[in-house]
């Protein structure tokens, strides 16, 4: 996980035209995860301490108490980012970054593909492949 901070503090620093008090991430919590997801608490946590606001919303593939809920759809996963982003330009966060964690990673480039918005991806442990919904039409590869 050391090693994953430390690409992440170099990705977001060097050549970087923005200060950590500009840049807002966005975290997209892996399939069946959620906003509480331990890993996630520990990123967060870090960035904070850099000056980095970071926002990990709940997405239509989340997870609670051992089970998974696919009933979203990638558009209205599409919506909580945008939700989203809006609120960190809103805070004055100028650089935006995605930083996705399994299925996150594919939703987040998908996104940044459609969205200028954007100005960086990470994907931590990418995995799945985007579909228009995360249940019958979603392909897993687990």
């Amino acid at each position: 996980m050391v090693g994953v901070f430390s690409i992440l503090m170099l990705l977001l620093t060097s050549g970087y035209a923005a200060t950590p008090s500009e840049v807002g991430i966005v975290f997209l919590h892996g399939k069946g995860g959620s906003p509480n997801f331990h890993i996630l608490e520990k990123f967060t946590s870090k960035m904070s301490e850099k000056g980095y606001e970071v926002i990990v919303p709940r997405f239509p593939w989340g997870g609670s108490k051992g089970k998974a809920d696919y009933s979203g759809s990638l558009d209205d996963a599409f919506k909580v980012l945008d939700q989203e982003i809006s609120k960190l330009k809103e805070l004055g966060r100028k650089k935006i970054i995605l930083a996705g964690h399994s299925m996150g990673t594919p939703v987040a480039i998908t996104y940044s593909s459609k969205n200028p918005s954007v100005d960086g991806v990470i994907g931590i442990a990418p995995g799945h492949f985007v579909g228009s919904t995360f249940h019958d039409k979603f392909v897993y590869f687990d």
